[in-house]
């Protein structure tokens, strides 16, 4: 008989119904582990794996995604997704990036939302917000963007985890979702910003902190030294992002991930 394999595709919690009788669980997480052995999966046939993500959100990004979508190198470049289906209110959170950032650019996802993407395009400056449709090339403007911020759907929150770009959380569109702001937070690349106030707050008080916080994320630094001795050393800095790969002498670097401890 065929084996049946089932995929959680959440970062925590669990239902009763997801103890499906396969023969092999597959969970994203420790808390999505533990969820799934709560709602009665047999704990032997539920396996940790690595979040799944699509290729080209761990893949090197493009490094010209500013220039591809016409976006200003200066100022801060924020995307806010609100889901396939356009389901929140963005405007108050956007009015608070425009009075807290005075420079740079808010990319709206407004996903199938046309009368969304449409309200936002008249009520704000274009040159200050891009009211954007329903996009396939997520991973372009996540690399193009300092920071990711909107509805904590489970997609979202590993593509912005595999990139690297710092997560503001500020909508929680399910239940299950609950768990996938908890997942950004507790590992240290998010926030939650329930209220645009708060949301303000961040991006105000951390304006001064983006490009350490952002490097810290994203781009690991590697002081590489092949010595021979003291007298006889090689020292080269590379700058890397997940995936990358350099060359030192006769050596090759491989930057696979970052975990925060």
């Amino acid at each position: 008989p065929a084996r049946l394999f089932s995929i959680y595709t959440e970062l925590g919690g669990g239902y009763a119904v997801l103890a499906c009788g396969a023969d092999r669980y597959f969970a994203m997480s420790a808390a999505a582990e533990q969820g799934l052995v709560a709602a009665g999966a047999p704990a032997p046939r539920v396996q940790r794996v690595r979040p799944i993500v699509r290729p080209g959100f761990t893949l090197s990004p493009p490094v010209n995604a500013r220039a591809a979508l016409k976006l200003p190198e200066k100022g801060l470049v924020v995307l806010f997704n609100t889901g396939g289906e356009g389901i929140s209110r963005p405007h108050p959170f956007i009015s608070a990036y425009l009075a807290n950032v005075p420079e740079g650019v808010l990319l709206l996802a407004a996903g199938r939302n046309e009368r969304l993407r449409q309200e936002v395009a008249d009520r704000f400056p274009p040159h200050r917000v891009r009211a954007l449709g329903f996009r396939r090339d997520i991973d372009t403007l996540m690399a193009a963007s300092d920071l990711v911020a909107g509805k904590c759907g489970t997609a979202y929150v590993l593509e912005a985890q595999a990139t690297g770009v710092p997560f503001i959380g500020t909508l929680v569109g399910a239940p299950t979702e609950r768990p996938n702001i908890a997942h950004a937070v507790n590992h240290g690349y998010g926030w939650y910003a329930p209220t645009p106030q708060i949301f303000g707050r961040l991006l105000a008080g951390n304006r001064p902190r983006y490009g350490g916080y952002i490097v810290h994320l994203s781009i690991l630094m590697l002081a590489v030294g092949a010595i021979g001795s003291s007298f006889y050393s090689v020292q080269r800095d590379f700058a890397m992002r997940p995936g990358d790969t350099a060359s030192l002498g006769d050596y090759t670097f491989r930057y696979l991930d970052l975990t925060h401890t």
